[in-house]
């Protein structure tokens, strides 16, 4: 239970950084240089690094710190893409 949790925690936050309109002024902030743009708008990337630091917080340390970091943010990066393009309709891109 308390891993599913933690994933619709991770995914939740990854969507509203993504999408919220409270983080829009956070979202051009990081779109003012290339790599700022991409991470701010990868669910992979935002996942990681959502997963290590909820995980922190939200999971039980069952090894060494670092690997736990390691293993909530592979886990949050996964699941968060996964679900993100599970809810998320695709772009069409309709220009001929």
């Amino acid at each position: 239970m308390q891993l599913f949790i933690f994933i619709f925690a991770v995914f939740g936050l990854v969507k509203i950084i993504i999408q919220g309109k409270p983080t829009a002024p956070l979202r051009k902030i990081f779109s003012l240089s290339k790599i700022g743009k991409e991470f701010i708008h990868c669910p992979l990337c935002l996942g990681f690094w959502c997963g290590a630091v909820l995980g922190h917080f939200l999971m039980p340390p069952y090894i060494l710190w670092w690997v736990c970091w390691l293993i909530n943010g592979f886990i949050g990066a996964g699941m968060s893409y996964f679900l993100h393009t599970m809810v998320t309709p695709p772009v069409l891109d309709m220009e001929d």
